[in-house]
């Protein structure tokens, strides 16, 4: 029995000394793997991320694009529909002209 005892106390001993004893290296690979877990991660989102923003900024700047594109040719539209008119008014004006005398 006491020789029971000091086998159990030497199996404690031995216990806590190799966990005490323990490397730094023992001990981090599991946690430098789920570092290595989490930047992917991260990386993985912030790619998505900026995907999405890139895809945002394209799709804006097609809009813009469009928007300047439709504001040109109304002002041209505009531009050609009052150039017939003032061609009108002095066609006109001038047959009056020629119709009074």
């Amino acid at each position: 029995s006491d020789f029971h005892n000091s086998q159990i106390s030497l199996q404690k001993a031995i216990f806590f000394y190799r966990a005490a004893n323990l490397k730094e290296s023992d001990i981090y690979p599991i946690s430098s793997r789920l570092q290595i877990i989490y930047e992917s991660e991260k990386k993985t989102m912030d790619i998505i991320k900026l995907k999405n923003k890139t895809f945002l900024q394209q799709s804006k700047l097609k809009n813009e694009i469009f928007l300047r594109n439709f504001m040109i040719t109304f002002v041209l539209l505009l531009l050609i529909i009052l150039a017939l008119l003032y061609k009108s008014f002095i066609f006109k004006k001038k047959t009056n002209k020629v119709l009074k005398t």
